[in-house]
């Protein structure tokens, strides 16, 4: 009896592990989301806009797409 509620603690761990990690991409898509309309947001507006927030702004998006690929591998690997 001692065996099966370990395997079912384990168990629901890894789901909430699993959970926790789904939910993170959602957290970092959401901010994806944002960097991009704050980057739409320069580009509209009618002054030269800032080489370095561009920059920026793109950098954290390839960072957070990476931290996502990254989670989502870990998740891949969990099943």
């Amino acid at each position: 009896a001692e065996k099966a509620l370990q395997e079912k603690a384990a168990e629901e761990k890894k789901q909430k592990d699993f959970d926790e990690k789904a939910k993170r991409i959602e957290d970092l898509k959401k901010e994806i989301a944002n960097r991009e309309k704050e980057l739409q947001g320069l580009r509209t507006t009618w002054m030269v806009y800032d080489r370095q927030t561009v920059f920026r702004l793109n950098q954290e998006i390839a960072d957070l797409r990476k931290e996502i690929e990254e989670i989502q591998k870990e998740l891949a690997e969990q099943k």
